[in-house]
């Protein structure tokens, strides 16, 4: 009796402990819930009887936002795939009843599939930097996101960043290169204009004995760089993206673009930042 008293009283307690913490939960989410309905409807009420553009949100609007929406979440389009944005399509006529009700389950879903995305090309990247590359293989790849699609599989994507993961590698090579062959000229900004002034750098390197790097050495110093700006440029992704001041700065302004380029909606530290600035 004694032990089924026991296990009944243990069997109370969880249940009260889950209750509260389903409690908090809910609190928070009803607060934050709360906090962007009211976010939302200020906005609104500020863009359509203040702005001198008189447009309204509506589903032409919501449609023009989503546009922006999506250039906002991936501008280069280096980690969302064409499937993932038309999953995201069923949203496209939705944004102003979001920012409306504070119902942002396009900014949720948005970000879940981008966290996603980027932790699989981080590992990609980090991977791929850890092996030799060819250099000498003949390739184009297109820099201007404005002039590509998003591509529509992972092994594309991949494709897409080892083309321009050679691009950066063969752009820090160069630079280090002429920094070693005409260090002069590269601090004055230009390059020597003669043999004449070439062949007297040469000298003089060799008056200093100065050690020259070999190409060996000099792409493997390119490869590190190019390793340690990503270990920094991802770390700094997926911190930033978690936040949610963040990810409601690129909601809100993908509408208050689209009643002008010059009218946006500052998250808190940005507006903290703003106020020194201006005093």
């Amino acid at each position: 009796v004694s032990q089924s008293r026991y296990w009944r009283q243990d069997d109370s307690l969880g249940q009260e402990t889950e209750s509260i913490k389903s409690s908090s939960a809910r609190d928070e989410f009803t607060s934050e819930y709360s906090r962007e309905m009211m976010l939302g409807g200020l906005l609104k009420g500020a863009l359509e009887t203040m702005h001198l553009s008189k447009l309204k949100l509506d589903d032409d609007t919501s449609q023009k936002a989503f546009l922006e929406f999506i250039k906002k979440l991936d501008y280069g389009k280096q980690f969302l795939l064409l499937s993932d944005v038309k999953q995201l399509e069923k949203y496209r006529k939705e944004m102003d009843d979001a920012i409306i009700t504070g119902k942002l389950n396009v900014v949720n879903e948005a970000f879940e599939l981008l966290d996603k995305r980027y932790k699989v090309i981080r590992v990609y990247v980090m991977e791929r930097l850890k092996k030799p590359f060819d250099y000498k293989q003949q390739t184009t790849v297109e820099t201007d996101p404005d002039k590509r699609e998003f591509l529509k599989t992972e092994e594309e994507l991949k494709s897409y960043w080892e083309k321009m993961l050679t691009l950066e590698i063969l752009g820090r090579y160069a630079d280090a290169k002429e920094e070693q062959d005409y260090p002069d000229d590269v601090k004055k900004g230009r390059r020597a204009k003669t043999e004449k002034e070439k062949e007297k750098d040469k000298k003089e390197r060799l008056k200093k004995k100065v050690v020259k790097l070999t190409q060996e050495q000099l792409f493997a110093k390119a490869v590190d760089e190019v390793t340690k700006n990503y270990e920094k440029i991802f770390s700094r992704l997926e911190t930033q993206n978690k936040k949610r001041d963040y990810q409601l700065d690129k909601f809100y302004n993908s509408i208050t673009e689209v009643f002008d380029p010059h009218t946006y909606y500052m998250i808190p530290e940005e507006k903290d930042d703003f106020d020194i600035d201006m005093s």
